[in-house]
């Protein structure tokens, strides 16, 4: 689990602005049975800006480098107001025809109380702008939203790599090789290493 800047306040602020001036959606579960009774939010399923929101969150070099990225699921809008909120639950570990192997959750307000991200009872309130990104499994909630409006961005990842800790490997491998490039003779034959592995696991 780790916090990601993917754009500016600014910048999510307007895209909060862009979604509150469309038509939304009760939010539909997994399956009918959680609908309403587990999650209970209003959500906008497809826009332009959506397309352009997915592209933003797989730009920074930071997200690549942990997530390895294969595939970002279609992204979409949820607001969360007047009490709504999600229930406990772990997400689908198929979306349409995307693997899920990681969850993504992009702020695009900070004007409400409440409405708190608890991701295996850590609770998370990120910054306009701000996205956390955590392995599919992990069971996480939405809490109720007591004042003004939560709006957020929702997507998930298939990453190039299943195993959560061959990815983690990778990721450390990488940022452990950053240390030795002045040094060309180690560097070169880390760089082999690392080529390696990502040969053997990648999809």
């Amino acid at each position: 689990m780790k916090k990601y800047r993917i754009m500016t306040e600014e910048q999510a602020r307007a895209f909060a602005g862009i979604a509150q001036s469309l038509e939304w959606s009760e939010g539909k579960a997994r399956t009918a049975a959680l609908t309403g009774s587990v999650k209970c939010n209003e959500e906008i399923l497809a826009h332009p800006s959506l397309d352009e929101i997915g592209k933003m969150i797989l730009r920074p070099a930071a997200v690549q480098l942990d997530t390895v990225p294969l595939k970002l699921h279609s992204p979409k809008y949820s607001r969360y107001q007047d009490g709504n909120r999600y229930k406990a639950h772990t997400d689908s570990p198929w979306m349409a025809v995307t693997r899920t192997d990681l969850s993504c959750t992009l702020w695009l307000n900070d004007e409400y109380e409440g409405g708190e991200l608890s991701i295996n009872g850590l609770k998370l309130k990120g910054k306009p702008g701000e996205c956390v990104i955590y392995e599919c499994g992990e069971p996480h909630e939405v809490m109720p939203v007591t004042a003004g409006a939560r709006i957020a961005v929702i997507t998930w990842i298939q990453s190039r790599i299943r195993d959560p800790i061959k990815r983690k490997w990778i990721s450390d491998m990488r940022k452990f090789l950053a240390g030795f490039e002045d040094d060309t003779e180690r560097f070169l034959e880390g760089s082999r290493l690392y080529s390696a592995m990502l040969r053997r696991w990648t999809e």
